[in-house]
């Protein structure tokens, strides 16, 4: 049997069709593969990694506090899993579920920087004010991925048009989360940033 085949379109401001792939199913498949396979294999990967952390976070938080960064790496590796399995255009074609893979891609992307400012938090022994200012880019984080999941669910607007924010938030809040590193470890010599 012939199989017609579209993929995502891979810009924002304009809309461009992809070439038409035109062959069975099997042919389609390995040409998919073939381009798209490695970045399936790394989602796949990073799951699997964010999975293994959060069962050591359950062992080790029995016996040390500590042990709870497991889980907000974990966690991380989850997202960052999640948002690429989700934008895959490879798993459009192996899962028939879209709006799955609409939630994993959006979610995965809004959230991702969440668990790394809280690994940092956690972990790098930060001075009062620094980590005063981490929690507060948290919250702010944590508030707009309420909100863009509110608006979606409400039907006012759509996480493709909430998106827009979070590409500005999440690199602004890593790169807040790097500067207050770099200021950590120049001026108060910590060594853990």
């Amino acid at each position: 049997t012939l199989r017609m085949e579209y993929l995502s379109p891979s810009q924002r401001s304009s809309c461009t069709l992809h070439p038409v792939l035109l062959g069975s199913s099997g042919a389609i498949l390995r040409e998919l593969v073939g381009q798209m396979g490695f970045s399936l294999f790394f989602s796949f990967t990073l799951l699997a990694l964010g999975l293994l952390l959060f069962l050591i976070a359950l062992v080790l938080t029995r016996f040390e506090t500590a042990g709870a960064a497991f889980f907000w790496l974990g966690l991380f590796c989850v997202c960052v899993g999640s948002w690429v399995f989700g934008e895959c255009n490879l798993t459009g074609v192996l899962i028939d579920a879209p709006v799955i893979l609409y939630l994993l891609a959006f979610l995965g992307l809004f959230t991702l920087a969440v668990p790394m400012l809280k690994l940092g938090c956690m972990v790098l022994n930060l001075r009062w004010e620094s980590r005063r200012l981490l929690h507060g880019m948290i919250l702010a984080l944590e508030f707009c991925i309420g909100a863009a999941i509110v608006l979606q669910l409400s039907g006012i607007a759509a996480f493709c048009k909430t998106m827009y924010l979070f590409h500005v938030l999440v690199p602004l809040s890593l790169c807040v989360f790097a500067a207050v590193l770099l200021r950590e470890n120049a001026r108060y010599q910590n060594r853990m940033a």
